[in-house]
């Protein structure tokens, strides 16, 4: 309700980034702990129950090394430009924001933005961008195009089509950094549907 109201920047602040949210999941994850060995759930005949509290005690601790070790940012890069800059807002108390400027250890160049709109409006259908890839550490250069539900993955680093230029000349990435956090939340999630 704080999104639809404000912004997801305000809930981000006061409720995801905030020291009580962490608290009330770490009391989630000793409640889950609390209750295995409260039921003895432990026994055969109990492994499903026990199941479902270790995927949960897993995705909660995914969480954390996601706050503590990932990072999300923003690329911009301008057609026929290339860029190899992250930038990553640290949210402080009472909303102080800082920008931190990340090098990453290879290249992006934006070959081409392609833009496609609904027909008789001026509404977007859709966007992508054709980006090269270039990285010196193991000589690859390659080509990828980066659109609605299809990411780019390398290197630890996930980015996504978020938006475009308001001249429509380039492109905004949003990059997320979370290599661990994200494979212990899939193994929750797997331990979940099992």
């Amino acid at each position: 309700f704080i999104e639809e109201r404000y912004n997801s920047h305000t809930a981000q602040l006061y409720i995801y980034n905030a020291l009580w949210f962490e608290l009330v999941l770490v009391l989630l994850a000793v409640n889950f702990i609390g209750n295995i060995q409260r039921y003895q759930l432990l026994k055969k005949e109990k492994w499903a129950i026990l199941a479902f509290h270790c995927a949960f005690i897993i995705m909660i601790i995914g969480a954390g090394v996601t706050r503590y070790i990932g990072y999300e940012g923003t690329m911009y890069i301008g057609e026929k430009e290339w860029s190899d800059t992250l930038y990553v807002k640290n949210t402080g108390q009472a909303s102080v924001s800082q920008i931190k400027k990340i090098k990453l250890p290879f290249k992006l160049y934006l070959s081409d933005f392609i833009l496609e709109r609904y027909a008789g409006s001026d509404n977007p259908s859709s966007y992508e961008s054709k980006v090269r890839l270039v990285d010196p550490r193991n000589g690859l250069d390659k080509e990828y195009r980066i659109h609605m539900n299809h990411v780019l993955d390398y290197d630890g680093y996930r980015f996504f089509q978020s938006s475009y230029y308001s001249n429509e000349k380039g492109t905004v990435l949003s990059v997320n950094h979370d290599f661990y956090g994200t494979w212990i939340s899939y193994l929750g999630y797997l331990l979940l549907g099992v």
